[in-house]
């Protein structure tokens, strides 16, 4: 019937931006990561 289709349209929904808040999640990480691999370049090349 039409409420359980409904129901797993709204699921369906919500698995996709659990797949896009991890895709963030793990984007933020590789961001911070980044930053800080460019602080300690940075720091290197200073004391050369």
């Amino acid at each position: 019937d039409s409420t359980t289709t409904s129901t797993a349209l709204a699921s369906g929904q919500t698995r996709r931006l659990c797949d896009f808040e991890v895709l963030l999640v793990e984007a933020e990480i590789m961001i911070s990561r980044g930053e800080a691999e460019i602080a300690y370049l940075r720091e290197r090349v200073y004391e050369i």
